[in-house]
């Protein structure tokens, strides 16, 4: 009697034990990794001297509408930024634009097919 109770015990905890697994698989958010990077230069105008230049490698990775930016330094004569991780909020992606606030402070990406400045073609 104790070894079926006790079976029937486990067979019942594997069901729920599976379904809250499934169901919290089904509802969590989707993950989204994005990778890029960008180029920083302060050579907009002769200073008579040194000019930075500095590329970073960029990691954005949301999970629903929140996540973080990480920024490693590619190439560049020393590492300009004191901080490379920050705070993601409000995330939004659409087919032609993303939003986002990076520190609280509010982004918009906007996609250019066409630009005029470096599509040299």
């Amino acid at each position: 009697m104790k070894k079926s109770l006790l079976l029937a015990l486990t067979a019942i905890f594997a069901v729920l034990f599976m379904t809250a697994v499934l169901l919290f698989q089904t509802f969590l958010p989707t993950l989204i990794v994005l990778h890029g990077s960008f180029f920083v230069s302060d050579a907009g105008r002769s200073h008579g001297g040194f000019e930075y230049n500095g590329e970073w490698n960029a990691t954005l990775t949301i999970r629903g509408s929140t996540g973080t930016l990480k920024l490693v330094l590619n190439v560049g004569l020393g590492d300009a930024l004191k901080k490379h991780e920050y705070t993601i909020t409000e995330f939004n992606k659409e087919p032609n634009k993303i939003t986002m606030k990076i520190e609280e402070q509010p982004l918009v990406l906007i996609w250019v097919g066409n630009d005029v400045v470096w599509n040299h073609v």
